[in-house]
């Protein structure tokens, strides 16, 4: 009898471990990842970091090299996010809820708090479906449920100073997101969303990833990822991560040293708006990159300032999503 019910047992198990498989396979299924290494994209792309002194705020006011600021926000000034910069929204994300009572205003930057709450109280976030709290910030509004950017830009440089969550079981990031990012066709070239950076790698804290993601999420969806040792602790203090997104590469920099360059996909060239962003997985465990977090703790997401540039030379490059339809 002990026999069989350690047979029994045995296939249950096969059966259980067959049935994961399946659905690990499903899922992957509609998504395909190209993950890039080595250093090869140092010669293939201009990875010079881009001339911002003395640049204007208009095309009339660039500098010699064509750059001109577009935004240069250091929340010094606010009370309150308003006008351009909003909280990402209340909603649930995946397994937390984006809560705008997760955003505060503290001493010239942005604070994003994370939390795990049995007590949270708020109209928007439904205890029963998750006790995990965080928020981020955006330069879109809601309208009759659709998001409408308060400011987008396609091409230039965008640049943000912060400092990441110390935390394990979480991440933030920083990236951009176009309106036609699940516009079937054309790669990347009709819409796309570029994560600038994504710091999921509390047990390498050296570590950084960037992404391109393009023709939506699910059966159709590709992306182009690397990630590879700063030979510093991101973790500790605060740092600048940028992109150099021209009509010929993506150029992704750490605290102004470029770090990889790509073309994946075909360059987009449709105006994105700007994501700052925290995330909490416990019941999954992974994150970005397949990197596996730990038990979350709580920490907060610190933004010091955003900045974007543009360049007078990338002006005639842009384009509407509905060039490509």
């Amino acid at each position: 009898m002990n026999c069989l019910k350690s047979n029994i047992s045995k296939i249950i198990s096969i059966f259980v471990a067959f049935l994961v498989l399946m659905v690990m396979t499903i899922c992957l299924s509609g998504c395909e990842y190209t993950t890039f290494k080595g250093d090869s994209w140092k010669k293939k792309f201009d990875i010079t970091t881009p001339d911002l002194q003395a640049s204007g705020n208009s095309a009339d006011t660039a500098n010699s090299s064509g750059w001109y600021n577009t935004m240069a926000e250091d929340f010094d000034s606010l009370d309150s996010l308003s006008d351009i910069w909003r909280p990402v929204g209340n909603t649930l994300r995946n397994e937390e809820y984006w809560c705008d009572k997760m955003v505060k205003i503290n001493d010239g930057r942005i604070e994003i708090l994370a939390e795990k709450s049995d007590s949270h109280i708020c109209d928007n976030c439904d205890t029963s479906k998750s006790n995990f709290y965080t928020s981020g910030i955006i330069t879109a509004k809601d309208v009759n449920g659709k998001r409408v950017p308060t400011f987008a830009q396609a091409f230039g440089y965008f640049e943000a100073k912060v400092k990441f969550p110390n935390s394990d079981g979480m991440w933030s990031a920083f990236w951009l997101q176009t309106e036609s990012q699940g516009q079937i066709g054309n790669g990347g070239k009709d819409g796309a969303e570029i994560d600038i950076y994504e710091s999921s790698f509390w047990n390498k804290k050296d570590f950084v990833g960037h992404c391109i993601h393009y023709d939506g999420y699910s059966s159709k969806h590709k992306a182009g990822q690397a990630t590879h040792s700063t030979g510093k602790n991101l973790y500790e203090g605060y740092h600048t991560f940028g992109l150099k997104w021209t009509p010929n590469e993506y150029v992704f920099y750490v605290d102004r040293e470029a770090v990889w360059a790509t073309n994946f996909g075909g360059i987009c060239s449709v105006p994105a708006y700007i994501m700052l962003t925290n995330e909490i997985r416990q019941k999954s465990k992974y994150g970005p990159y397949g990197q596996k977090l730990g038990e979350f703790t709580g920490g907060t997401f610190f933004i010091d300032y955003v900045k974007v540039y543009q360049n007078v030379n990338y002006l005639s490059h842009i384009k509407s999503a509905k060039d490509f339809v």
